[in-house]
């Protein structure tokens, strides 16, 4: 089993992926998807007080878990799906 904890003292923000994207693309760089202009975008956010403090680190463990889970099924679908159309 993993250990979720984060160190004490951190606080974490979430944001919303959407406003992180428009962000970018006020930047000018709405095509470029890179950590670096992902983490120059949030830092703008998180200057402009958008996000909020997460305080239960159960359900944010929970639902990225769950995101994640989601993400991989939809990934096993598509490879199948593509796999089955083109494979001889």
């Amino acid at each position: 089993m993993l250990d979720y904890r984060w160190p004490s003292g951190w606080e974490v923000w979430e944001r919303n992926p959407a406003q992180v994207a428009e962000q970018r693309r006020v930047q000018g760089r709405r095509r470029v998807k890179t950590d670096a202009i992902d983490l120059e975008a949030i830092t703008d956010l998180v200057l402009a007080g958008y996000g909020h403090l997460v305080t239960d680190r159960d359900a944010v463990i929970g639902e990225l878990s769950a995101w994640a889970g989601h993400r991989t099924r939809r990934v096993a679908t598509r490879t199948a799906t593509k796999t089955n159309c083109w494979d001889g």
